[in-house]
């Protein structure tokens, strides 16, 4: 049975929080990205930050979680970042078989180019 999750990571600089998404996206590793600002308070090199940052969660399938990962890691610019996966227990039966045709069903290991038009690097979300 497959298992469905909710990877989360955080960025302070939105062109990288664009570059993950993209990736993940045209690679079909995940379903759809959904991207907030927060404000977080860490502990970092013996400080305490204070950080504007944004909230990246993508909707996905477990047996992928070690290429989001992957991706993740190649294009963030952190040190250490916050990579985490939580499974979702339940989920309604339309949500499940969109995950389904756009991870399972679309991705391909080929990587592939694909020509992006230039835009403002707005999300058009925020």
């Amino acid at each position: 049975m497959e298992k469905y999750v909710l990877v989360t990571t955080m960025c302070r600089d939105k062109k990288v929080a664009e570059s993950i998404c993209d990736t993940l996206l045209s690679k079909n590793l995940v379903a759809g990205c959904q991207v907030s600002k927060v404000d977080s308070k860490y502990w970092w090199n013996g400080n305490l930050e204070l950080a504007h940052e944004y909230k990246l969660e993508f909707r996905s399938v477990y047996r992928f979680y070690d290429l989001i990962e992957d991706a993740i890691k190649e294009l963030h610019e952190y040190e250490i970042p916050e990579i985490s996966c939580v499974e979702l227990i339940d989920a309604n039966s339309e949500f499940i078989d969109w995950v389904n045709q756009y991870t399972l069903e679309g991705y391909t290991d080929e990587e592939e180019e694909t020509e992006t038009e230039e835009d403002d690097g707005d999300f058009g979300l925020l």
